[in-house]
């Protein structure tokens, strides 16, 4: 699901906040058949921060599932490593587990080049 879908266009901005974005939330997690029996696993992929969709998400999952925890996801960039610091205590507090930490967007491996290519300083080593 996605909220892309509801849009009649692609250039359009949403631009929702409160109870309106929090019922759409509610709607996506709570109303959406998505088939027989538990999944095993649901993506909800959220800019970075924990602002009121991740406690929103983390809430209505709490209320209607057994969640085991969350995979964050990161670059070696400096300012999304913060991000996900923060994001990481957002989930303590929230009494999740983090599953998984990611980094992607490390190496470029170029055709025809043996060794790889940095895309960023690796900060995380």
């Amino acid at each position: 699901m996605s909220v892309g879908f509801l849009l009649t266009s692609l250039e359009q901005a949403v631009i929702w906040k409160g109870p309106r974005k929090d019922n759409m939330i509610k709607q996506f997690l709570l109303d959406v058949d998505w088939g027989e029996g538990e999944l095993d696993y649901l993506i909800v992929d959220t800019p970075p921060g924990t602002s009121d969709e991740h406690l929103s998400v983390v809430n209505y999952l709490k209320n209607v599932s057994s969640l085991s925890g969350c995979i964050l996801v990161t670059t070696p960039q400096e300012i999304s490593i913060q991000d996900v610091r923060k994001e990481i205590s957002f989930v303590k507090q929230t009494n999740l587990n983090v599953l998984v930490l990611l980094k992607i967007c490390q190496y470029l491996n170029v055709e025809n080049v043996i060794k790889k290519v940095k895309y960023f300083q690796n900060l995380m080593d």
